[in-house]
């Protein structure tokens, strides 16, 4: 969620702090964006955090109960 807000407000900067999100954020977001892409083209928006918070969020609702 830190790039999503990072990115309205650095917009087209660059910085450290921001390429460190970016390096350890685009590997969880790329295949939800390669999905969006595929089910829905030509969207400007991009829900592909929201695609990854609904798989997180499903995947800890299988697991933990297998935990616990």
């Amino acid at each position: 969620m830190i790039d999503v807000v990072l990115s309205f407000i650095f917009r087209e900067q660059q910085n450290k702090l921001i390429n460190i999100i970016k390096f350890l954020t685009e590997p969880i977001l790329k295949p939800a964006k390669l999905l969006q892409d595929k089910f829905m083209p030509n969207l400007s928006l991009d829900f592909s955090p929201v695609i990854v918070l609904i798989l997180l969020y499903l995947l800890e609702s299988i697991i933990m109960p297998l935990v616990s």
